[in-house]
């Protein structure tokens, strides 16, 4: 029992706590998701990679699309848990950047559109 108490004490020093700087973490995961799209767009609709089929700038501009949707709702912007689902598709959103950032690189393809 000793276990489960210290672990609800410490599950609500964590819920206090992101409660009172709610307006930070929201805010620089908002900055961080503006970063990402621009990247998306500028790297990959403009190189012309989109136009021959490559989809993984669109999976990650639907993670990061939910991400805003999970801002914009109200009532959930000051759950710890919803914080966290936001976090996990950042990540994702992250993971589809570097994987179509990589393929780019090796393929080489667009590059030469980028360049001049």
């Amino acid at each position: 029992m000793a276990g489960n108490e210290q672990i609800d004490r410490a599950g609500g020093r964590l819920q206090r706590h992101f409660r009172q700087h709610l307006a930070l973490y929201w805010g620089n995961l908002a900055r961080t998701s503006n970063l990402l799209v621009v990247l998306n767009i500028s790297l990959f609709f403009v190189t012309g990679l989109v136009e021959q089929g490559y989809y993984f700038t669109f999976y990650s501009l639907v993670a990061l699309g939910v991400v805003y949707f999970l801002f914009l709702v109200p009532g959930l912007v000051d759950r710890l848990g919803v914080y966290y689902c936001a976090l996990a598709l950042f990540a994702v959103a992250t993971y589809f950047l570097a994987a179509s950032v990589r393929y780019w690189l090796e393929t080489g393809e667009g590059v030469m559109r980028l360049g001049g």
